[in-house]
């Protein structure tokens, strides 16, 4: 595994994903866990994490003056030069998620 990150929550309406992650390759005050963004045109929700469509807000920096830099400009660049990466939903989660869908 290279990277880990959470979906908090996807807006089909207004083409919103967000995702908490940690990165090291950030500037120093966006390090640790935080909140970034994926936005995509609500008219085509099929589209892949992987699609250059998509806007990753996320930009990836050296971490401290003097560190080489990331070879990827942002998160979305780097998630498609490793092949985009697998999405797995907790089984913890499950019964929970069901059951909210269920209320719908």
């Amino acid at each position: 595994m290279v990277h880990s990150a959470i979906i908090q929550s996807v807006d089909l309406n207004e083409g919103v994903i967000r995702y908490l992650q940690s990165t090291d390759e950030a500037p120093l005050n966006e390090r640790g866990v935080h909140e970034s963004l994926i936005y995509f045109n609500p008219a085509h929700p099929e589209l892949s994490l992987g699609d250059p469509s998509l806007v990753w807000t996320q930009a990836r920096y050296p971490s401290f003056p003097g560190e080489m830099a990331s070879a990827f400009s942002d998160d979305g660049e780097r998630y498609r030069a490793f092949g985009g990466g697998r999405v797995v939903r907790l089984r913890a989660l499950a019964a929970p998620i069901q059951k909210i869908n269920q209320g719908r």
